[in-house]
This record gives structure tokens, sequence and C-alpha cells, in this order.
């Protein structure tokens, strides 16, 4: 093996510019003619080269070796005009990529590896007006449906291929328009097409004569990239089959109902690794005109969020002095939603700058509860609403940080106990706040007090309880399941892996890092700039192994199996649950066959058996993207 260094000639592509011929030369030389005499098997091959370049450009490759590679596509080129179909084809593709370039570039959340928007000296230009490439297509239509014998093959083929450019080219201007129900319509138009267009794809024959990789440096000797090479058909349809029903996920979003529903929403996306167009046009259409969806004001959403997330009384979140906090709140969530439309590792990278804004945030929650506590003539100092909300956030953002690292392969197999005891932690205290916050509501006399010196529309009337005495039931809701049911998840894995560390099953290697210390600071360092919540420290965490090391394995494997059944029940209370988010509902059917399968695993184990068999090693199946099966 060799490594490359920067300006060694082996990176220069090689190729001699003025070799390399326009449009014009090659047609003066005979080597390129006008589209009108190419056979009808070459028309669907252009057209189908053309749109496996379009998917390219969107996977994150150059104009310049994709597109612009095509001597039709420059303006220069005079050879469309005898064409009807192929310059209506040219006109949409245009049109639409000049606007998903206007949109993704609008979002502004793309990196090098997601989109290349640069045009060197090229730019978009527009063959034939909207309203004239209407009237062709019908023109079109009724000529290419006449078509019979073997002719009425390529010609139902060419007709699908125009079609769905139409389709693609009203997507993106509907998006535009914000027209989200138009937007459906023609993404389903476009599903259509684009099957016709699978079913014929090999009937297509390339002229390879049309396409110059090295064009772009003939226009512009300045480009130097490597050249790409097409992808093949099946890749081109898993890439628009996707991009369909991602798009069709993101019009389904003005049903949301809630904050957390629209970001989980934008991380199954991400996960579902959807591209650039997705990704931006579901950012674009959150934050659009300054609201969310358009048409909700932020405050409402978080408003929402508060009820569902921390029993806040809705009373509350509407006094006046209430509202700048809020205002930072959606500050702080925005910048949120923005980081979580990044790919996995950008998205790690980006979190510890939103630690530092929660931190911040939380102090303002904490005031606030001190405000809040005032204005309703509390005999206490605070109320716990705001802080714990707040805090509820912070440490739902830890715990995603730490669980990236296992999506992104970071963690050693010696590692995976440390990561699960600080996330046991942090369920924990999530879990903690959670039911403090419901038993805070509901048996608290201040509550029903408050409401009725003015922190909400409850009074006292003749006929009703005293004051004191009234109570406000509140039933956990399905936040409160899913925090619970985490928590349980993650304090079973912690058990099982306990158990086998202690039996040596466990491989440690080396630290890269120097020492046991050096390496847990290395994972939580990121924790360690804010002081809300607080951090915990690798003392801690030694206490942590001592507080078991005189505990018998089996005893631990026992817990674990109690932790993981605990966890089925509520699992199934989550998905029978008609209020519960729809779009979590595979990942929970996922983490409760994992839970399955683990307690059944610990049933097969049997201390004795590993200790006759010391070469025994622990196999790690993630079968959830968090969660692994463990087996011997």
């Amino acid at each position: 093996m060799s490594a490359l260094e920067l300006m060694d000639p082996k990176t220069d592509p090689g190729c001699n510019a003025s070799n390399v011929r326009t449009c014009e030369e090659k047609m003066s030389l005979g080597q390129l003619h006008a589209t009108s005499s190419l056979t009808a098997k070459q028309r669907l091959g252009l057209i189908d080269r053309l749109l496996t370049f379009e998917a390219m450009w969107l996977d994150g490759h150059p104009l310049s070796q994709t597109l612009l590679s095509c001597h039709y596509l420059h303006k220069e080129s005079e050879v469309l005009h005898d064409d009807p179909a192929f310059l209506l084809f040219i006109s949409f593709l245009l049109r639409r990529c000049h606007q998903i370039r206007t949109n993704i570039i609008q979002a502004d959340i793309y990196q090098e590896e997601d989109f290349s928007h640069s045009l060197k000296t090229w730019d978009f230009w527009f063959p034939k007006k909207e309203s004239e490439c209407f009237e062709i297509l019908a023109s079109l239509e009724e000529k290419l449906l006449k078509e019979e014998g073997d002719e009425k093959i390529f010609a139902e083929a060419l007709l699908g291929r125009l079609r769905l450019s139409k389709a693609l080219y009203l997507i993106h201007k509907q998006f535009e328009d914000k027209d989200i129900i138009g937007m459906e319509k023609s993404l389903q138009e476009a599903k259509t097409q684009w099957a016709v267009v699978e079913k014929t794809w090999d009937l297509g024959e390339v002229p390879e004569e049309v396409f110059e990789p090295e064009l772009e440096k003939r226009i512009d000797p300045g480009n130097h990239f490597r050249r790409t090479a097409p992808f093949d058909g099946p890749k081109v349809s898993q890439h628009f089959t996707r991009m369909f029903e991602q798009l069709l996920t993101t019009c389904s979003i003005l049903e949301f109902k809630t904050l957390e529903e629209l970001r989980w929403t934008l991380l199954n996306l991400v996960d579902e690794d959807a591209g650039i167009v997705v990704r931006s046009y579901y950012l674009v259409l959150f934050f659009y005109d300054s609201k969310v969806l358009g048409k909700y004001e932020f405050s409402e959403f978080l408003i929402r969020d508060a009820k569902d997330c921390a029993s806040i009384n809705e009373n509350f979140l509407r006094l006046p002095f209430v509202q700048p906090f809020l205002d930072f709140f959606a500050t702080t969530y925005n910048d949120l939603m923005m980081i979580s439309s990044l790919n996995k590792a950008r998205r790690r990278r980006g979190l510890p700058a939103l630690f530092r804004e929660f931190a911040m945030l939380s102090d303002q929650a904490s005031a606030l509860d001190v405000t809040l506590a005032k204005h309703l003539k509390l005999q206490e100092e605070r109320t716990p609403f705001f802080v714990l909300w707040v805090l509820d956030k912070a440490h739902a953002n830890m715990i995603d940080y730490l669980q990236l690292g296992f999506e992104l392969d970071i963690y050693e197999e010696g590692e995976y106990r440390c990561i699960f005891w600080y996330m046991d932690s942090l369920w924990n205290n999530r879990n903690f706040q959670h039911n403090y916050l419901l038993k805070y509501v509901q048996t608290h006399k201040h509550t029903a007090t408050a409401l009725a010196r003015g922190g909400g529309k409850l009074k006292n009337k003749k006929n009703a309880k005293p004051v004191n005495q009234a109570k406000i039931e509140v039933e956990p809701t399905p936040y409160h399941l899913e925090i619970q049911c985490e928590f349980e998840l993650n304090r079973g894995f912690l058990r099982y892996l306990t158990a086998l560390d202690k039996q040596n099953k466990i491989p440690h290697e080396q630290y890269r890092f120097g020492s046991a210390k050096k390496r847990f600071l290395s994972r939580f360092g990121a924790f360690y700039n804010v002081m809300t919540p607080i951090p915990l420290h690798y003392e801690t965490y030694e206490g942590s192994l001592k507080e078991v090391a005189n505990v018998a394995p089996e005893n631990i494997l026992y817990a674990a199996s109690e932790i993981f059944k605990s966890c089925r029940v509520t699992i199934d209370q989550i998905l029978s649950n008609p209020k519960g988010l729809k779009c979590r509902v595979p990942y929970y059917t996922s983490i409760k066959k994992v839970a399955v399968t683990n307690s059944v695993q610990i049933g097969m184990l049997k201390i004795n058996k590993l200790d006759k068999n010391p070469d025994s090693r622990v196999e790690w199946k993630f079968e959830n993207k968090y969660y692994p099966v463990v087996s011997l």
C-alpha cells in the first residue's frame, strides 16, 4: 500500500483539455448529430442516462460530471429545435433542477458530501415556457398514443418518461408554491410513471457520443473533478422510489400535532438515508414564513409540547412574563431541528453546542419558576415545571449523543457497559423528573390554589369543593411511558453486561487513549463544558463497579431478566395507546423484539456452564440501532 501526497501527479485525472470537443466542434466533424436523427432506442437511452445523472447530482456528485457532461444541455447547442419530445424533456429537467438548487440553498443545511451547487461558468436556460411545455406534451400524447405495432412499445415508453418529467417538475414547483395537496398528487403520478420507466429501462441504448465526461474542463479549465461512473438501473430506481416515499412523508407533517413527532419524523428520514432534497424540503416546510408548517406560531407548538412532555398547565404558559422564555426556547429548538437534519456524524459533532444552549435555557427556566411561584402567591420558593421541562430536553440530547456512537461504530466492546452506565443515569433522571411532575400535579394542593388565584380558569364556586382539597387527575402520557420503557431497557442492558463482564466474557482491548480514565474523558468530555445537567466523573463509575463486586452474577442476570420483562409490559402499553406517535410504532416494535430476545438469552445462560467454557465470548447483533441482542 502507498499513500498519495498532496500535489502528487497521480491525484490529477490526467485530462488533456485540448482533446475535448464541444458540441459545435463535434457536429462540424460529423461526430455528433441532432437529436432528431437518434433512433427510438437511442432516444430512450439518452433520457434514461439524464435521469441517472439527475439522481447522481442529487446524491452529491458534481453537476459538471453528471448532467453537464451531456452536449445537448449546453446553451450554445442548436440541435434540439426539430425534436419536440426531447426539447420538452430538457425543458422540464432544467426547470426542476433550477428549483431544486434554489430550495436546497434556501434550507442551507447541505455539506460538500451532500450537494454540489456550483454552476461554474454554466447557467440554467429554459428552451420553452411552462405553458408551451404543457401544450407540447398534450400534442405529443395525442400523437404517441396512436402508434401501433412495434413502434407502440417505444412510444409508450417515451410517453411515460415525458409524463414522469412533467410530474417531477410539478412536485418541486408545487413545493415552492406550498401547494402540498397538489404536490402529493404529483408524487403519486410520478410513482405511476416511474413504474412505466422501470419496465422499459432495458429498451434504451445510450448514444455515448452525446456525453463527454471532461467537457466542463474545456469550458472551465479550473475544474478538476474525477470522472464518475454512472449509477446502474436498480440504483437509479432505488433513488427515485425512496425520494417519492420520503417526500410523501414530508407532506404528511401537516397533520402532526407535536414538536416531538415532527422531530422524530425528521430523524426517521435521516435514518432512512434521506437525500438532501428531502431533508431540505422538510426544513423549508417546517420553518416556512417564520411559522411551523407555514400556519402555526412556534409558541403554540411549544405550549402543546410543554403540556404533553412536562404536564404544564396551558394557563401558566400563556402568562405574559412566560413569552420571552418561549421565544428563547423556540430559537434553541430551531437549532435542534437544523442539527437533526444533518447526517449522523455531523449531528453528533453539532450536539455539544446545543448542550450549552440548553444549559443557558435551564438558568432562565429556573428563574421563571421562581417568578411563577411569586405570581401565584405560593408558599414554595419555586415551581418545578419549566426547569424540569428544559432538563428533559437537555438529557434527551445527551442520550442522543451517546446513542449515535453505536450507529457510527465508535465504541469498542469493552466500552459498552460504561456507555450504558452513563445513559442509565440520564434515563433515570428523566424518569424521576416525569414521575415527580405527575405526582406534583396530581397531589399537590398548590396546583388547584394557583388556578383559583389567577393562574387559570378554575374558580371556587359555591357548590364546589374547597380549593385546598381539590385534586386534578393526570394520566401518564405516551411520552412518559416512552421514557419509562427506554429507562427499563437501558437498565436491563446495564445489568446484563455487568453479569457477563464479571465472568470475563466481554473482551477489553488496550485503551488507545492511554488509560481507562482518559478513555472515559474522551467519551463524555462533551458533557463537561456545561454544569446543567451535572456531568458524572470517572470516580463515580469506579464506585459503581465496586458496588457489584460482591454480587453473584446469577443474581445480576435475574435482575436483568425481570427488568426486560417489565420493559415488555411497558412497550405493550405504548403500542396499544391510540394517542401515541404512529411514526414510532416500528421503533418500539423492534425494541420489544430486542427485550424479548435478550430475556430468552438470559434464560438460556447458566453460570456453571459459563465457568466450564472460559473461551466463550459475547456476540453482538444490533437488530435495533441502539440496543443489541447479546449472546455467547
